[in-house]
């Protein structure tokens, strides 16, 4: 197995043996293909969950608390819808164009296969 790693700067052919570097294991794991490859996944489930949460979970809370424990606390108000929902924006937009990406990736990848369903002349 080769344990060289070809130096990514612009103009450098140089190599560098990839023993003599130390990699951490979170860097590791950010670095493979899996998670290169299950970004959106997880961004997805990331949003998902933040809207669970501040819509769902938090409100529950809130009322179940003040109703049981007569804990005067505050109407809930939505954490993300602050500031004119620029983090629904943000998220939407970065969704979207992933989602649009890996489209586009995946109409290319089915373009350059080969077709089976014509016979070999």
């Amino acid at each position: 197995m080769d344990n060289t790693v070809k130096i990514p700067e612009k103009g450098m052919n140089e190599t560098i043996n990839s023993s003599s570097i130390e990699i951490d294991p979170l860097q590791q794991r950010i670095l493979s293909p899996k998670f290169i490859d299950r970004w959106r996944e997880a961004l997805a489930y990331i949003f998902s969950i933040i809207i669970l949460y501040d819509f769902v979970i938090a409100p529950l809370f809130v009322q179940i608390a003040d109703g049981v424990f007569k804990a005067n606390l505050p109407i809930w108000t939505s954490l993300t819808l602050q500031n004119g929902g620029l983090f629904y924006i943000a998220m939407a937009t970065i969704l979207g164009v992933s989602a649009w990406g890996k489209f586009s990736e995946t109409s290319q990848t089915i373009k350059n296969m080969p077709d089976y369903s014509k016979p070999n002349a």
